[in-house]
């Protein structure tokens, strides 16, 4: 900007504070496959601007996250929900794979086990 004459001019350049970034990461629940959740917020001020949408910028924008083993980065959520949060999916020992509640689960109602089953055929003879 040039103040003398009143003259000014705008440049379009490469700034990283401009990129989409996540914030307001709060931990979440356990999901069904043993891992907490963390949801973020898409800071998507600027988006329109740079003609992106929140789809492909949530696509796109990676994170890093204090995880229970330390620092975790991520290239992309797990999912990327409405208007403007992701959901990212991070290893919690003290969740687990079957379910989140101290209560037991209906009869009847699938539950999935940790053990691994080994399945063997029997041979029919001729």
């Amino acid at each position: 900007m040039k103040e003398v004459t009143g003259e000014w001019g705008e440049f379009n350049v490469n700034d990283s504070s401009c990129a989409p970034k996540w914030t307001n990461v709060t931990k979440g629940r356990c999901s069904d496959s043993g891992r907490r959740i963390f949801t973020a917020k898409l800071n998507i001020d600027n988006l329109a601007d740079v003609g992106v949408t929140f789809a492909k910028a949530c696509t796109e924008t990676g994170a890093t996250f204090h995880g229970p083993s330390g620092e975790i980065a991520f290239k992309r959520p797990h999912r990327c929900t409405a208007p403007d949060a992701g959901e990212f999916e991070v290893f919690d020992s003290t969740c687990s794979p079957a379910n989140d509640s101290n209560v037991a689960a209906p009869v009847r109602s699938f539950i999935k086990s940790t053990a691994h089953v080994e399945l063997s055929r029997r041979r029919r003879a001729v």
